[in-house]
């Protein structure tokens, strides 16, 4: 708890950037799969790093929907009715903000939400790790898939 506390206050002052676990290469390849893509949703955000990569990297007119309960973990969050991966996420996608929507909820839930738009070109599911929570967020987003749609996944 204190670590995180300590690592947000680094990046307040800059001395680091949003925290991810996708390699170069993964974000390069995120990169090359959002290229022209008009509908984009990414399932797991937390502090961003790989949302600013599609952000930059998709159609200038598409949307990206950022899919995370943000969940309060820390005390100092609990306290003040924050999060604190969301806050730096937003600032990550912040030169993107009218293409981006944050649906701050479980990724089924915002799928409901979302069944409207059965047209997603890129899914990005690095979520809940386990097989159970990634076959499930498989099962819901593939169904809203274009026909020339990709599901990319991260520890699966």
């Amino acid at each position: 708890m204190a670590r995180y506390t300590i690592e947000f206050l680094k990046y307040l002052v800059g001395l680091r950037d949003a925290t991810t676990h996708d390699t170069p290469a993964e974000l390069n390849l995120l990169a090359t799969l959002a290229k022209g893509r008009t509908c984009i949703v990414e399932v797991g955000v937390y502090e961003g790093a790989a949302s600013r990569v599609l952000s930059a990297n998709m159609d200038p007119q598409g949307k990206l929907y950022l899919v995370d309960p943000y969940f309060q973990e820390l005390t100092i969050e609990k306290l003040f009715k924050f999060s604190i991966p969301e806050y730096i996420a937003k600032r990550a996608v912040k030169p993107w903000e009218a293409q981006v929507e944050f649906i701050r909820t479980t990724s089924v839930e915002a799928a409901q939400k979302l069944a409207v738009k059965k047209q997603i070109d890129l899914v990005f599911i690095d979520a809940a790790h386990h097989y159970e929570a990634v076959l499930e967020d498989f099962k819901i987003w593939s169904e809203m898939l274009s026909p020339t749609g990709v599901i990319a996944f991260h520890d699966s």
